[in-house]
């Protein structure tokens, strides 16, 4: 008798909530920050750099990564997809200052009729199948990957594809010539220890790339390298998730220990108004970096209380004391390095004081067989007289 197959239970939870399987524990603090609404709010505003980004907030997020799990195939557990709203009169703005600059548009580069279009009122409607948005395309990268552009234009390709069909079934005509797609903003998030070197243009993995570049997809990506930022960016913005991503930047017992002074104020100020679920985040985030690091648990423990007790200003504050035993860790081993450092130069004058030994040692040994010689000489002319 067959087996009854068993039903696939579908993951339930908000984005940034659901659990973590990846083992990678860079992998979950991506997929925790940027799949929460609220922190990628923030993050679109911050580090995006795009005028349409900068008024975007948590409800105009939508989190459509479950529908391109299978797509992912690198690290699919901190890969995400998002449609962003727009509101409608910011979209008809700049879409009609695009068809502005069209062949045949008034003014120098068509800029009188967009200044002309901006103002005119949002015409009833929708500018796509899913409504005025774009879509969000996070990568996370923690080491360089020199195929990145085909992989995001691969994603690219999926993400219209899986759009064109959600159009026919709403009604859409994709052959109309009004039909437009949303566009796709691949964003790059990169935590590696190394410098971001993969090409920023794609006819550098083409062969004959520049000569057949009209032929070739024109598209680049953002990239936000977390370690090749500077703590001042993080600390200009004050909020959660540059916290966090500052968080993200370090490698070491020690930064953890030397970050603490460099907080504003205004950070620590944020961190306390944070909403409860924002709060559990940077816990998590905070504890899985402890971790990776081999941070006692007890200590990680005693991190994740101060967090959750809205005492965030004070979560660092047993890497500056001997509470926990990390100042004197640090300081013992500035210390043996120092002593190591000491023996390594005492062992070089050892040596070269051996050498010396070993060098009279030689010549002693060669005057003791001359003497030899010449007593042997000595010898035979006594004979021979």
């Amino acid at each position: 008798m067959a087996r009854k197959r068993k039903s696939k239970k579908k993951r339930a939870g908000a984005p940034g909530t659901r659990p973590l399987h990846n083992s990678k524990a860079r992998d979950s603090t991506a997929k925790l920050v940027l799949g929460d609404s609220y922190l990628c709010a923030q993050f679109l505003r911050d580090y995006v750099g795009l005028d349409i980004c900068r008024n975007v907030q948590p409800d105009d997020i939508e989190d459509v990564s479950e529908r391109f799990l299978p797509m992912f195939v690198d690290e699919r557990e901190a890969d995400l997809v998002k449609v962003i709203r727009i509101p409608d009169k910011t979209a008809t703005v700049y879409d009609n200052a695009d068809k502005a600059k069209e062949p045949g548009s008034s003014g120098r580069d068509g800029s009188a009729q967009a200044d002309a279009s901006s103002r005119e009122a949002a015409p009833p409607g929708q500018a796509t199948a899913y409504g005025f948005c774009y879509i969000l395309l996070v990568e996370h990268k923690s080491q360089n990957y020199n195929d990145i552009f085909l992989q995001l234009l691969r994603y690219i390709v999926e993400i219209w594809t899986v759009y064109r069909k959600d159009a026919i079934k709403n009604g859409w005509d994709p052959g109309s010539t009004d039909f437009r797609y949303p566009p796709v903003l691949p964003l790059v998030y990169y935590d590696g220890r190394e410098d971001w070197s993969a090409p920023r243009e794609l006819p550098e993995r083409v062969f004959l790339g520049e000569a057949f570049r009209e032929f070739l997809p024109q598209f680049s990506y953002l990239l936000v390298d977390l370690r090749r930022k500077h703590p001042a960016e993080f600390y200009q913005h004050a909020d959660e998730v540059s916290f966090i991503m500052l968080l993200e930047r370090l490698r070491s017992l020690e930064e953890f220990a030397s970050i603490c002074p460099g907080i504003p104020k205004e950070m620590w100020e944020q961190l306390e108004m944070s909403p409860e679920h924002v709060l559990d985040i940077i816990t998590q985030v905070t504890a899985l970096l402890l971790r990776g690091l081999e941070f006692p648990e007890t200590a990680v423990r005693n991190v994740e209380e101060k967090i959750k007790e809205r005492k965030v200003y004070r979560m660092f504050e047993d890497f500056e004391k001997p509470k926990v035993g990390l100042w004197d860790m640090i300081q013992g081993y500035d210390i043996l390095l120092k002593e190591k450092e000491d023996w390594q130069k005492e062992r070089s004058g050892l040596l070269q004081e051996r050498a010396g030994w070993q060098q009279e040692r030689s010549g002693l040994l060669q005057r003791e067989s001359q003497l030899q010689q010449e007593i042997a000489e000595l010898k035979a002319q006594l004979q021979m007289a």
